[in-house]
């Protein structure tokens, strides 16, 4: 593979604990072009899609585009950079420090939105092409609004040092 990519993409199920909380109900695998390994996010794990201060919720959605990016940062924050990876199909663990984490959290942010559609499974494709809405994938734009996106960076950049589990 030679350009990054989602492999699989989980769906998300709501927590009713009141804290905004989802969990996912398969892993999510994400190919790194600049790892060049598979990212595994696994099934079950915990997420709340986007930690955005009440402030900025007006501007930036916690359930937008950037869903399974937002998931697999707070995964990848929540371990402490130290997660599970396969590398020419061999699984190992390995650790990320915060800057690669955020720096992974832009780049899937970036991803054009046929590479969002290609992760997704058969199921899903057939639904979102049933109501009409794959249009929204076959496109080379980014998954998230660029502006958005490098924003979005920079507060965790700036804000997400006291929640990288270490």
């Amino acid at each position: 593979m030679k350009e990054s990519r989602y492999l699989h993409i989980p769906a998300f199920w709501p927590v009713p604990d009141g804290k905004g909380h989802w969990v996912s109900d398969g892993e999510a695998l994400y190919y790194s072009a600049t790892l060049k390994k598979v990212l595994v996010t696994p099934a079950g794990a915990v997420n709340d899609l986007a930690s955005i201060p009440r402030f900025f919720r007006r501007v930036f959605d916690v359930n937008g585009p950037h869903r399974i990016a937002a998931a697999n940062h707070d995964y990848r924050y929540g371990m402490g950079g130290q997660i599970r990876a396969y590398c020419n199909g061999v699984e190992e663990q390995i650790e990320l420090d915060r800057e690669q984490v955020d720096a992974l959290f832009l780049e899937e942010m970036l991803l054009p939105r046929n590479i969002l559609w290609e992760g997704l499974s058969h199921r899903a494709r057939f639904y979102v092409e049933s109501a009409k809405l794959d249009k929204y994938f076959k496109s080379d734009a980014p998954v998230t609004n660029p502006l958005t996106a490098t924003l979005m960076h920079a507060a965790v950049r700036v804000g997400g040092t006291n929640r990288f589990a270490s």
